[in-house]
């Protein structure tokens, strides 16, 4: 998606077209046609046409289920038109509402388990979308709400993008039931995004009505104190009125004093006239005086009248003034409070306008960031499930042994310092039509490359590989089959391989594999669902190239198993779309294979130009030949010219020849190995050379462990660890069969390269042989004898397996000494490989001893019978006890002794041929063959009659059914293996485990099954263990011998009828090789009903069964209450209720 899904940026407008610029860039062209045409009531209409189909048919669903969904979004689509969200875009946007839905209705319809779980989704979906009418008028309101209508609308557009991709491509209805469980994960993410809308929404909502209540409440609070203003400006009027009338009061009461003062002048003046008319003697003398007086009272009395009357004046001034005072008071103070309160009123409504508008921006801010963290953290559990998902399916699809990639890696480095070589291949017309054709399709989508041996075939499919790598427009998968891995080179391995790469390629049907895998596979084995799975992915959208090399390194059988896959699997895919899959296979011409090619373009290796390859490969290395030795000019190009010539197209040649040159010590046995007497003309001398140069380099000592180890590896019974080989260096068995295993002074203190040279590689732990080639020319040299190799070890093991750390009564310290020190390190392979050995050396070494013995096997003679005795005797309880335990038949054969050896040409000299992995002998019972007859050859012997009641044993062990052979055929043996691998789990527990892993390597929890590969593979954790070992108790086994899953079986015995169908054709229905395998292998059942004593295979068969007898019905529908005694029952009934709209059984 678009940044602004991860992170909210931009406007609603951008989030809008952002979201769907997106969803539009995964539509086909039909659905960008289509989408924009439809409305909500072409979504009715198309209900109504698929109910109306359904009563026909009476398979009526609950379309109710829709009804919530379809309402809610009618009322987003209004919101966004009134509010015009997109602008001139607003109806594009919502026609992309209803397109998808048409769509998803439309493809559903056509199964009703699609179209049932769609209904469900849709249900779910419905009820988590937030109410548009609830913020209808928010939106219009608060314009910044418009991105949370985006985010809605955004998330809209994931959901329909998820489900649109279900239900595209051609095997959409393959992986639907997968696919749609996977989605419901991620869907919950989607639905707990909507959760987040509707809490935005709903908080803000709430924040609007607080703000509505506050500000009414703020409202009345003003009112009230208005009010109470008011009432304070009237009492502080009538103070001052009170003040006022005190100031005039005092006014009147001073001029009230100034008339007594006057009215008591009066009097005195009165009483002052009394004087004067007593005094009449003073009358005459003072009148005069008086005169005066009466002037100045009458002046006194005018200004009293004066001041009278000023006085009232005054008064009527000071009562204008105190009344314009009060009007003008009046006035001030009813402005001032208007003014006053309207300003706190809008200050409060601004305030309170402030409050809101920060309180609904916190809400959304909060809401972005909680969306952009929850994005952050869905898309981070997404990736984590999906990697753990894949983690988990490839080690379910994961084969022992040595990666695919490893093995490309190494090829790979083959041309590190030579990037010309090779690259001619990619410019072969055949090949480049193949590779590069895109408007038109290939000639042929199969195409078969071949060359002789050592023609470097393998590093031209690696670099082949590495340029279809290139092609951005199909993924490449190969495989490398390697000479000798017989676990590796089967059909089942090499389908494994290449799914594992198609999974890691294209995760879109990851959930088709994790399906399969939950079924309780903890390793993939079953060859049907390899098939099936393959053919899911070959069938996909997606493009591949596929490479496999090697072929002929395969049994025939299994080279022709493959060969018929992947022609059938393009056949198919060429029928709609030719150079889909394209098919590259790489081997050596046969007639076999040639036969298997018929449908594939032929691309024979032209020797030309490898030859070109060759020469460049030469000169470039003698040019390091002339500055080791000082070689001339002329000298190196008749050299280099000669080194080609014998080469003859053969890579491997060159590369081994060059090599013995480099190794030369001195100028002059250079110069000696030069000479066109002396230099190789074949491979098979180009070996010799290098054998023989190891041989003269290396100390006699040295030389002698590197034969030891050449020996072992190619008479191994599979590719030996570096561990075991280290064990089986380090111990030593004299001549009486007694043996010691000495880590200290016989473990090998060098590299493997430096004692093996450039013959051997070292390969996740494992040693094999640098070429198909080397093991066949090692054995073919004049070094080594693959018989006494066989007798070397069949004696290594017998005698290993007679040690003190596998005797009974072995206390616990003694047993942790051993362990410690590395002593069980071998156990894995001696114990799972002995029958093999004893096999081995009975069909191919007759000759070594003849019918007298000669010098060659009189060396093994005394030794072998050593061994042999010592180890019947060492395990003498185990072997009395399996003799009593055979059938009488079996039982006799340790006492048959034939009267004469076979006849020239038998059967029996016949199967005496060397082989890499002999069939059991035990099959040739059916043909009426004695086995003890295969020890007659042995009866000059001293060890004949040992070996023969040992091979009766192991007779008798191969004889029985599939159970018995997973088992130690020694019970003895058995527990001490048991213990070892116990102690040594419990070592690695409590102590460092890096020196445990030096002795066993990192995987210490094993398989007990003989016939597993994990038997010495193991497993990192106890509990992937655990999960192995279940596979191995289904009660239904693969009768058919060496088949990859006999191991395991099935729960079901349908299921192992459909696997002989598939793996086995030929062989479904034939009896088994080994007698007493005419049937498919039944576990015995073990749980037993205690009330009639009948036998189940499963516990959960006998539980259900014991509630029949009490009539217990445990299992009850959730919908209406109806009881069952069996879970299936009621999962049945269930499916009844879907169906019906009413929810009631019909």
């Amino acid at each position: 998606m678009a940044s602004t899904e991860i992170f909210g940026l931009g406007t609603p407008e951008a989030v809008f077209q952002a979201a769907l610029e997106t969803f539009k860039s995964g539509l086909t062209a039909a659905q960008l046609e289509s989408f924009p045409k439809q409305s909500l009531n072409n979504v009715k209409l198309k209900i109504r046409a698929i109910q109306q189909r359904q009563e026909r048919l009476k398979t009526l669903m609950n379309f109710s289920r829709i009804q919530f969904y379809l309402d809610r979004f009618a009322e987003f689509d209004a919101v966004c038109q009134r509010a015009n969200i997109a602008g001139q875009g607003t109806a594009e946007l919502s026609a992309f509402i209803w397109g998808p839905s048409l769509f998803i209705l439309e493809i559903s319809e056509e199964d009703a388990n699609v179209l049932d779980s769609v209904l469900d989704t849709y249900q779910k979906f419905g009820k988590r979308i937030p109410d548009p009418r609830a913020y209808d008028n928010l939106v219009q309101q608060r314009p910044e709400m418009m991105k949370c209508i985006a985010f809605m609308y955004e998330d809209l557009l994931r959901f329909y993008a998820s489900v649109l991709k279900l239900l595209s491509g051609r095997i959409w209805k393959k992986t639907f039931g997968a696919n749609w469980q996977d989605f419901l994960d991620s869907f919950s993410h989607i639905l707990e995004s909507f959760d987040n809308h509707g809490k935005l929404l709903e908080q803000l909502l709430a924040a609007r009505e607080r703000h509505a209540v506050d500000d009414a409440r703020q409202r009345l609070n003003d009112h009230i104190i208005r009010s109470a203003g008011d009432g304070l400006v009237m009492r502080d009027y009538a103070n001052n009125y009170e003040a006022d009338r005190m100031v005039l009061l005092r006014g009147a009461e001073s001029v009230r004093a100034m008339d007594s003062r006057l009215n008591d002048h009066i009097i005195r003046s009165g009483d002052d006239g009394l004087v004067m008319r007593s005094h009449a003697n003073d009358y005459d003398a003072d009148r005069a005086a008086l005169l005066r007086g009466a002037g100045a009272a009458q002046a006194v009395e005018g200004r009293l009248n004066d001041h009278i009357i000023r006085h009232a004046d005054d008064s009527l001034i000071m009562r204008d003034l105190a009344s314009e005072y009060d009007r003008d008071r009046t006035v001030l103070l009813q402005g001032a409070e208007s003014s006053e309160a309207a300003d706190r009123r809008l200050n409060g409504h601004v305030t309170r306008s402030n409050d809101f508008y920060h309180k609904v921006q916190r809400h959304i801010d909060q809401y972005e960031q909680d969306r952009i963290e929850l994005l952050r953290k869905s898309r981070h559990q997404e990736k984590t499930r999906k990697e753990e998902q894949l983690a988990n399916v490839k080690h379910w699809m994961s084969s022992p042994g040595v990666p695919q990639s490893e093995y490309h890696s190494q090829f790979r480095s083959v041309r590190h310092d030579f990037q010309d070589t090779g690259i001619w291949i990619l410019d072969e017309p055949k090949l480049l039509n193949w590779m590069m054709a895109r408007d038109e399709p290939p000639v042929y989508s199969m195409l078969w490359l071949n060359g002789r041996k050592g023609a470097g075939k393998t590093t031209l499919a690696a670099l082949i590989v590495d340029k279809c790598d290139q092609m951005l427009d199909f993924s490449t998968s190969y495989f490398y089959c390697r000479e000798g891995d017989t676990g590796d080179n089967t059909c089942l391995a090499v389908l494994k391989g290449i799914l594992r790469q198609f999974v890691q390629h294209n995760q879109d049907l990851l959930p088709s594999c994790e399906q399969r895998r939950t079924r309780g596979e903890e390793i993939l084995n079953d060859p049907a669902t390899v098939r099936s799975l393959l053919d899911l992915f070959c069938d996909h959208d997606s493009n591949h190239f596929v490479i496999i090399d090697g072929l002929d390194e395969c049994d025939i059988s299994e080279a022709k198993a493959i060969a018929d896959f992947w022609t059938t699997a393009v056949d198919r895919c060429d029928r709609y779309k030719p150079g889909k899959l394209r098919v590259l296979f790489v081997s050596v011409h046969t007639p076999d294979i040639r036969k298997m090619m018929q449908s594939a373009d032929i691309l024979d290796l032209p020797p030309g130009k490898s030859g070109k390859d060759i020469w460049r490969y030469v000169a470039k290395q003698f040019g390091r030949i002339q500055d080791k030795f000082e070689l001339t000019e002329d000298e190196s190009l008749s050299a280099q010219e000669l080194v080609c010539q014998r080469a003859d197209g053969m890579f491997l040649f060159a590369v081994l020849t060059v090599q013995n040159l480099l190794e030369q010590p001195n100028l002059r046995t250079l110069k000696a190995e030069l000479k066109e007497t002396s230099l190789p003309a074949t491979l098979e001398e180009a070996y010799r050379k290098v054998i023989e140069r190891l041989r003269q380099n290396l100390h006699p000592n040295q030389w002698a462990e590197a034969r030891k180890i050449f020996g072992w590896l190619a008479g191994a019974k599979r590719p030996l660890k570096w561990h075991e080989l280290q064990a089986a260096l380090s111990i030593e068995v004299d001549d009486v069969g007694r043996g010691a295993l000495d880590y200290r002074h016989n473990r090998l203190r060098l590299e493997i390269r430096e004692i093996c040279g450039s013959l051997v590689q070292v390969l996740q732990n494992r040693i094999e042989f640098i070429h198909s080639t080397t093991r066949s020319y090692i054995l073919m040299s004049e070094h080594l004898d693959e018989k006494a190799i066989e007798c070397d070890l069949t004696i290594l093991c017998l005698s290993y397996l007679t040690f003190d750390c596998f005797k009974q009564g072995l206390d616990a310290e003694n047993r942790k000494k051993f362990a410690s020190d590395g002593y069980y390190s071998f156990q894995d392979y001696a114990i799972s490989k002995l029958n093999y050995h004893v096999e081995k050396l009975i069909r191919t070494t007759p000759s070594l001893f003849g019918q007298v013995g000669n010098s060659r096997g009189r060396g093994y003679d005394g030794k072998l019978a050593a061994v042999l005795t010592r180890f019947l005797e060492f395990y003498r309880e185990s072997f009395v006890a399996a003799a009593a335990a055979r059938p009488p038949s079996l039982s006799q054969l340790a006492s048959l002794r034939a009267r004469s050896p076979p006849q020239s040409g038998s059967s029996t000299q016949r199967s005496a041929s060397p082989s890499r992995s002999p069939t059991p002998l035990s099959q040739q019972h059916q043909q009426g063959v004695n086995p003890v007859e295969f020890c007659q050859q042995f009866q000059h012997t001293s060890f004949h009659s040992q070996l023969q009641e040992l091979w009766a044993h192991v007779y008798s062990h191969q004889s029985g059914d599939l159970t018995e052979r997973n088992k130690i055929s020694l019970p003895d043996l058995e527990k001490a293996m048991d213990k070892a691998r116990s102690k040594i789990v419990e070592l690695a527990a409590n102590s460092s485990r890096e020196k445990l892993a030096e002795y066993y390597g990192d995987r210490l929890h094993k398989c007990s099954r003989l016939t597993c590969s994990y038997f010495y593979e193991g497993f990192e954790t106890e509990a992937r263990l655990d999960k192995h070992l279940k596979r191995h108790d289904r009660p239904f086994q693969c009768p058919v011998n060496g088949c990859m899953v006999a191991t395991l079986g099935f729960s079901a015995n349908k299921d192992l009828e459909k696997h002989l169908r598939q793996a086995h054709p030929n062989e479904s229905g034939q009896p088994s090789q080994f007698v007493g395998d005419s049937k498919p292998t039944l576990a015995e059942p073990k749980w037993v009903c205690e009330i009639c004593n009948k036998r189940f295979v499963r516990q959960a068969i006998k539980k259900a069964h014991v509630n029949s007898h009490y009539g217990t019905r445990p299992h009850a529908c959730e919908t209406c209450g109806k009881k069952f005694t069996r879970a299936n029952d009621r999962n049945r009934h269930r499916k009844l209720h879907m169906r019906a709209p009413n929810g009631r059984e019909r």
